[in-house]
């Protein structure tokens, strides 16, 4: 209800803050009764969203999984090359 962002977790590198997504995603799909879709986010860095997609889907090959992009408001927040 604020008008402010305010960090869910601080996570220092980006190997360890896509391990911590996943991390959050295994604890999240258990008892699930209903079809999840993974999204990959990025701003201006789509080979190495690629590249995190083609991981994702060894690891998870039963789910959907898509490639898009930050809007300009979420982009501005998290910078170019975010994930």
């Amino acid at each position: 209800e604020s008008d402010k962002i305010v960090a869910f977790d601080k996570v220092r590198s980006t190997k360890r803050a896509l391990k911590r997504v996943e991390d959050l995603f295994e604890e999240n799909i258990k008892d699930r009764s209903y079809p999840l879709r993974l999204i990959v986010f990025h701003a201006n860095n789509e080979e190495m969203a690629m590249e995190w997609k083609a991981k994702l889907q060894e690891k998870y090959p039963d789910y959907p999984i898509d490639v898009s992009y930050f809007g300009p408001v979420i982009g501005t927040h998290l910078g170019e090359k975010a994930l």
